[in-house]
């Protein structure tokens, strides 16, 4: 049986939904650090050295994941599912075509002979 013709909108789904719970859980588990130092009190004022650090200021920055997630977390979070929902709705507005050009044939044989032209053979 040769491989079918496959919609192009599934893998793009696929990667935007990795993408997208990659970010989710980025962005959940920076909120909810933030939550409980601040339930606490824990905050570490910028230049004091941490008992928990070797004392220089560098390890007192925040990691560049935690910055993006602060600044751009929720934009990133809003793009993504718009892409995400654009894609699964294209990918569900065109499986019927792309299940009619499977059927037809239009895939191209390894030996370089679609279906249809074999069946325009055998007619004649």
């Amino acid at each position: 049986m040769f491989p079918r013709i496959v919609n192009p909108f599934y893998p793009l789904i696929m990667v935007m939904g990795v993408i997208f719970f990659v970010t989710a859980f980025a962005f959940s588990t920076m909120a909810v650090r933030h939550q409980r130092e601040s339930e606490i009190g824990w905050h570490v004022p910028k230049g004091v050295p941490s008992a928990l650090d070797n004392g220089t200021e560098a390890s007192l920055t925040p990691h560049p994941l935690d910055r993006l997630m602060r600044r751009q977390g929720m934009l990133l979070l809003i793009v993504e599912l718009v892409v995400l929902s654009i894609a699964t709705f294209a990918a569900i507005g065109t499986d019927s075509f792309w299940e009619r050009r499977s059927q037809r044939g239009i895939l191209e044989r390894p030996n370089g002979v679609s279906d249809r032209d074999r069946r325009l053979d055998n007619s004649t």
